[in-house]
């Protein structure tokens, strides 16, 4: 993966975490390049690859964002 495509995905990441999560864009970004490399064998066009980044990234940054309100319910900070 080029220096241009992961700060793309750090930007998705920051974008979809928000501004008080955004410092874990780069966490983000990495397990979602993890979950790319795993799959990349069965993509059969560009669009299903696209697809796959995007919801790579929604769905890490959705379990940073529950985790993050678990941590803060949990400290009575809610």
């Amino acid at each position: 993966m080029r220096e241009e495509e992961y700060d793309r995905l750090r930007a998705a990441a920051a974008e979809r975490l928000g501004h008080e999560l955004a410092h874990f864009r780069g966490r983000v970004a990495h397990k979602a390049m993890l979950d790319i490399w795993e799959a990349h064998q069965r993509f059969e066009s560009p669009v299903a690859f696209s697809a796959f980044v995007e919801e790579a990234v929604r769905q890490e940054a959705d379990f940073q964002r529950r985790k993050h309100a678990a941590l803060r319910h949990r400290d009575g900070q809610a």
